[in-house]
């Protein structure tokens, strides 16, 4: 199992935040990860906010070649819509079992 770090940003402008759910597909040169729901205590997106996850994937993926965002609404909330600024994403390597990875930024 490999484990990516995901540090996603929203914009800073007043309207910028959602409260709809968001998820992430990882897709690298060695295959795709399954969607994995973005969440953590409290409100995830709202303006100008820096959240850090982890997503689980059955394998490596190797380099990362795309980044899929998924935004559904949540409950009875209605739709809004988002600015995401930032995407950066750690991914594993054979490294970084002994302490060095590396990164991939989208923007």
């Amino acid at each position: 199992m490999a484990v990516y770090k995901v540090q996603v940003s929203t914009g800073q402008g007043a309207l910028a935040g959602t409260f709809d759910t968001i998820s992430i597909t990882l897709a690298g040169i060695d295959g795709e990860s399954t969607k994995h729901v973005l969440d953590q205590y409290g409100l995830d997106f709202q303006s100008g906010s820096v959240r850090e996850y982890e997503v689980p994937s059955e394998r490596a993926l190797g380099p990362i070649v795309l980044i899929r965002l998924h935004k559904e609404p949540y409950s009875v909330f209605p739709e809004s819509m988002w600015h995401c600024n930032t995407v950066r994403v750690t991914s594993p390597s054979r490294r970084e079992e002994q302490g060095v990875g590396w990164q991939q930024m989208v923007q």
